[in-house]
């Protein structure tokens, strides 16, 4: 995807090792980070296993209308504190699929 913007944090660290898989949500008012969905589980793994994030508190989805896509967002936190990582998959609304994370 090409973005490798300079971020404070744990996103930096999640772009740096994944810079062709994901970018930043730079639309005006949103944040986190956009992932490539055939990338999310691999993402997901290291997130957990290399960077201790253990907790993945919700997983919702957006209809970004009127754009036709349809977006599936990760909140994600470390049981012992620290700051928060939100990931985002965007999908199309004719054939919304995203990979299964538990």
């Amino acid at each position: 995807m090409g973005d490798n913007p300079s971020l404070p944090g744990v996103h930096a660290k999640i772009i740096q090792k994944f810079p062709d898989s994901t970018r930043v949500d730079d639309r005006p008012g949103f944040k986190g980070i956009i992932v490539l969905g055939e990338d999310l589980i691999k993402i997901l793994e290291w997130v957990n296993q290399e960077l201790h994030y253990d907790y993945l508190s919700s997983i919702t989805a957006v209809d970004d209308f009127p754009e036709d896509q349809m977006e599936v967002v990760y909140h994600l936190y470390k049981s012992v504190g620290g700051q928060e990582i939100e990931l985002k998959v965007m999908t199309d609304r004719e054939s919304p699929k995203v990979p299964s994370a538990v």
